[in-house]
């Protein structure tokens, strides 16, 4: 047990614990994310197939996505977590195949999953490099690998760094989980797919509603008045398609070439006519399928466009499907100069268009 000065005996911090009174951070942040998660993936996850999991945990996503309908595989490095898993999932009756396996060096056929999800594994691992090479080669041609990841900000650092491992009154992870070194940028992340042959196609930034409700939540949690189960609705966090991704951020890249398709012609990684996971029963016979990830608050946040330097986030394919992006300055100068409707000299929206008004 550990003490705090003037708290009394203050919680044991403890991940992938089977202990009810240990506060396990990974377990934590897996169901406060889950929503979030479950909604970017509705827009830019595949609708069916194959779901690979690196980072699974305790099994809350790779749950999510089998009751979407997905045929999941879920690793994780840690034995307790994967031994957890795959408890709670057979007393759900949900087929999810659980391994234990660290996510640099797995070893999938190359080319055999629509989805690739990054969890909980580039804030942790010291090769990023080496998980995107093993997670490009499992996908298929067509296939999306997403992600949430940590941002290397200052704020990010005072959350992760500060509040969330050594204050002694929100601490909820050991000492040393997260180190400023392994926090990535987009940009970083984004070079990495580049480097494997992925298409970085956009992040989007996610957070608590307010900072004041995550910090009631955490003291909250350590303090028993909540379960793990109330994290969620109490810490509320949100998807924020319209601001940077200050502390935490989802993103996803697609590997180049064309996806399989099926006998009806549905494109097998991305259904046809139809953006992400699909809750509709029936691609999977025998399979639980209660849950459609577009149900719930945050179905509806998606193809959002952010401020400053035409950057798109929370979107599909880019900023301005079949076109490319104008740079803000470019965007000013032709916006001064108009555009040429006529004769040389007028000019759409000018007074010199049309009559003169000598003439009138």
């Amino acid at each position: 047990m550990e003490r705090t000065s003037g708290m009394g005996t203050a919680p044991i911090i403890e991940l992938d614990s089977t202990r009810p009174e240990a506060i396990d951070g990974r377990r934590l942040r897996a169901v406060a994310f889950q929503d979030v998660r479950m909604a970017y993936l509705a827009e830019h996850g595949p609708a069916r197939g194959r779901a690979l999991v690196l980072g699974g945990g305790h099994g809350v996503l790779p749950r999510g996505l089998a009751r979407a309908g997905l045929d999941v595989t879920a690793l994780d490095p840690s034995e307790a977590a994967t031994r957890m898993a795959a408890d709670i999932a057979t007393a759900q009756n949900l087929a999810i195949a659980h391994r234990t396996a660290r996510a640099e060096e797995f070893d999938a056929p190359p080319g055999s999953f629509d989805l690739v999800y990054v969890a909980d594994t580039f804030e942790i691992t010291e090769d990023p490099n080496r998980v995107v090479e093993r997670a490009a080669r499992a996908l298929k041609p067509g296939g999306a690998l997403v992600y949430d990841t940590v941002n290397r900000t200052v704020p990010a650092k005072l959350v992760y760094l500060g509040a969330f491992q050594r204050l002694p009154w929100t601490r909820i992870m050991p000492p040393g989980r997260y180190a400023s070194a392994r926090l990535r940028r987009p940009s970083e992340v984004e070079a990495l797919f580049r480097r494997h042959g992925l298409h970085p196609e956009g992040v989007c930034g996610f957070k608590p509603a307010s900072v004041a409700g995550l910090v009631k939540t955490v003291l909250a949690r350590r303090r028993g008045e909540i379960g793990d189960d109330g994290v969620a609705s109490m810490a509320g966090v949100v998807l924020d398609p319209d601001g940077p991704p200050v502390v935490t951020y989802l993103g996803h890249a697609r590997k180049r070439g064309a996806p399989d398709r099926d006998d009806d012609g549905a494109a097998t990684g991305r259904r046809a006519g139809a953006g992400g996971l699909s809750g509709a029963p029936g691609s999977f016979p025998g399979r639980s399928r209660t849950t459609s990830a577009r149900d719930g608050p945050f179905g509806d946040d998606r193809n959002r466009r952010a401020g400053g330097r035409g950057r798109v986030i929370c979107v599909g394919r880019g900023p301005w499907p079949g076109r490319a992006p104008i740079p803000r300055g470019a965007r000013r100068r032709r916006s001064r100069r108009g555009s040429r409707s006529g004769p040389r000299g007028t000019r759409r929206g000018s007074r010199r268009a049309g009559p003169s008004r000598r003439g009138r």
